[in-house]
């Protein structure tokens, strides 16, 4: 029986090799070598893997002539009793997809109804650090409480590439932070004195996870930097000079 139940296995039953038209409707989700695999419900496991194929992506399965071909290959099992049996779709990774159904199947994932979406790629400021000036800041007017200064804006570009309408990213902000009123700021190489970086009015800790939308082309993304201080620190404790301060934007495409 190519597919369902096998009503008994008896001593000396056998994978027969070429026997049976297997139909596969569904689509992968990469192009690559794949093999297929009938597994059986038996207490091993007893199963027979076909010889490697190449598989398109985006193309339904069904509309592609593979051929999967193997040998014939001893059961080690014997029953009286019926053994279910399930065809998988394996890649080079292992990972497996059922494409037949019923009780031996359970357990696994069924072949991906849809195709893949499309790959996407997007790049932050040409892949290239982002320096930002402040330029001159006056200590005395500091402002202690963060998103209440004078920001500076910065618009960063970002390319994204990819067949779609709409690139879902999730950014972070990782950074040294400093905590001044209630909001964490980006600790600078100057004594109390941070940064704040704002998004949409909003100034970004470390846990914040910030939903936005690209599309394929050219997109801006507007920060705003501020410099604060922290009002435990007196304005004369701040000193002067030059300073520092630096965090790292992670964009995860969802």
């Amino acid at each position: 029986m190519c597919d369902g139940d096998l009503p008994r296995l008896d001593a000396g039953s056998k994978f027969k090799a070429g026997a049976c038209n297997i139909y596969i409707n569904g689509f992968v989700p990469v192009s690559g070598q794949y093999r297929i695999e009938l597994m059986l419900d038996t207490p091993n496991r007893d199963s027979s893997i076909s010889n490697p194929f190449y598989v398109e992506a985006n193309i339904n399965v069904s509309q592609q002539s593979l051929n999967a071909t193997s040998s014939d290959q001893p059961i080690n099992y014997s029953t009286p009793y019926a053994v279910h049996t399930c065809y998988l779709l394996l890649n080079e990774a292992g990972q497996s997809w059922a494409i037949t159904r019923g009780r031996g199947c359970d357990g696994y994932t069924p072949i991906p109804p849809t195709p893949p979406q499309p790959p996407t790629s997007c790049t932050i400021n040409n892949g290239s650090t982002l320096n930002v000036n402040l330029g001159t800041v006056d200590r005395a007017q500091l402002v202690t409480v963060p998103g209440t200064g004078s920001i500076h804006h910065t618009q960063i570009p970002v390319e994204c590439t990819g067949d779609v309408t709409s690139i879902p990213v999730i950014m972070k902000l990782s950074y040294t932070p400093l905590t001044i009123g209630g909001e964490q700021v980006v600790k600078s190489s100057a004594n109390g004195l941070g940064v704040t970086i704002i998004y949409n009015n909003q100034p970004l800790s470390t846990s914040d996870s910030t939903s936005i939308n690209f599309v394929p082309g050219s997109n801006t993304l507007d920060l705003g930097f501020e410099a604060v201080r922290n009002p435990a620190t007196p304005v004369g404790d701040v000193p002067t000079g030059a300073f520092s301060a630096s965090a790292t934007v992670i964009m995860t495409q969802q």
